[in-house]
């Protein structure tokens, strides 16, 4: 079972070895490379989609497909009781604030009630696949 939820930004994880027992959701825009990360986290989730919250025909919109994804990959670390899961983006509090808040309500974890700045159309994606 979840322990830990943490969200930050890419820079601050690329060069950090892996925390053991942990696993990982990276985020980056669309069409930019996947972050690199250091071996030795027990599971990885790449996504790409970018930071907007409604469509502009320009960028990638996060949708209902990176949102199983997600669940697929928290489902898979309860099953294989990962201590906790870091989420990045490229700036730590958008993206993956939003995918961290909905991550620790489904796992029963507080998240600071005063952070505001995540992702809105992320969040209520996730909980509309996955109330």
């Amino acid at each position: 079972m979840l322990k830990h939820v943490i969200c930050t930004s890419q820079d601050d994880e690329s060069d950090s070895p892996a925390w053991k027992n942990w696993s990982v959701i990276s985020i980056a825009d669309s069409g930019a490379q996947d972050a690199k990360l250091q071996f030795g986290w027990l599971h990885i989730l790449h996504l790409n989609f970018d930071d907007i919250e409604y469509e502009d025909g320009e960028h990638l919109l996060f949708d209902e497909m990176h949102a199983r994804s997600i669940l697929e990959f928290v489902e898979q670390c309860n099953d294989e009781n990962v201590e906790g899961i870091l989420v990045h983006c490229r700036e730590g509090f958008s993206r993956s604030g939003a995918v961290a808040k909905w991550i620790c309500q489904k796992a029963g974890l507080s998240f600071p009630g005063h952070f505001d700045r995540y992702n809105k159309h992320v969040y209520t994606v996730l909980l509309k696949a996955h109330p």
